[in-house]
């Protein structure tokens, strides 16, 4: 922490390559730095040390307006509390990266309200967020992610507060944007959508532990007892 009379070091030799089209799942115990490393490598937090390469791009290098423009254009987020312009409707909020990334009003509109079909979500499309209920304005953030085409996509918990149909939906969307060419790195307590990915690496007390390809929920599961606890036996 900068600042601080005592430094707090919070992540301890993490390394990682992630590759186009793959699907990387962080999955850790509450309190273990899963959703900070994921903030730090999406350009939300900044690293003390070390440094984080995204799109090509050292982060601690870039300017505020190029961090910007890649949040606006090449980076998706898909977070538990779903960071929805308040003042816009549900369609407006899904419209809003083609609307900055310069795309034509008619074309904008006509991905966008598609899109919102394919998620059943078009009965909300003129609410605001303050009338959306927590799993309808995380369908509405996941609508405006897949009309982005990010070219990579950074999600904290995104079935966090979801109902089992709804997760298999957020999954399959996810699963869609990765066949697409789309890096996915999600920070999840959820041991199924873990072992849907490509590859998961476990991380305990900011350390990275095991890294498993392709593995199944209890062989997740056995690796986060190995990493919290196997020092002790």
């Amino acid at each position: 922490m900068r600042g601080a009379k005592h430094p707090l070091h919070v992540f301890a030799g993490v390394s990682l390559t992630l590759r186009a089209g793959e699907m990387l799942a962080l999955v850790g115990p509450s309190g273990s730095g899963k959703s900070t490393l994921l903030r730090c490598l999406a350009g939300l937090e900044p690293v003390t040390e070390g440094h984080v390469v995204l799109l090509e791009t050292n982060l601690a290098r870039a300017s505020r307006s190029t961090l910007a423009a890649m949040l606006r254009e090449e980076v998706g987020l898909l977070l538990i509390n779903p960071p929805l312009v308040p003042s816009l409707t549900a369609l407006q909020n899904v419209e809003l990266p083609g609307r900055l990334a310069g795309r034509s009003a008619w074309s904008n509109r006509e991905v966008s309200l598609r899109t919102l079909d394919e998620l059943g979500a078009r009965d909300w499309a003129r609410k605001l967020p303050e009338q959306l209920t927590p799993p309808q304005a995380a369908k509405i953030s996941l609508a405006r992610l897949i009309a982005q085409h990010p070219k990579i996509v950074f999600a904290d918990e995104p079935t966090g507060r979801l109902s089992t149909s709804d997760s298999k939906l957020v999954l399959r969307s996810l699963k869609k944007l990765s066949d697409g060419g789309a890096a996915i790195v999600l920070a999840t307590h959820d041991l199924h959508l873990a072992s849907q990915a490509d590859r998961v690496i476990t991380i305990v007390d900011g350390a990275l532990g095991a890294t498993l390809e392709r593995p199944s929920a209890e062989e997740v599961l056995a690796a986060l007892d190995q990493t919290a606890y196997g020092s002790d036996e």
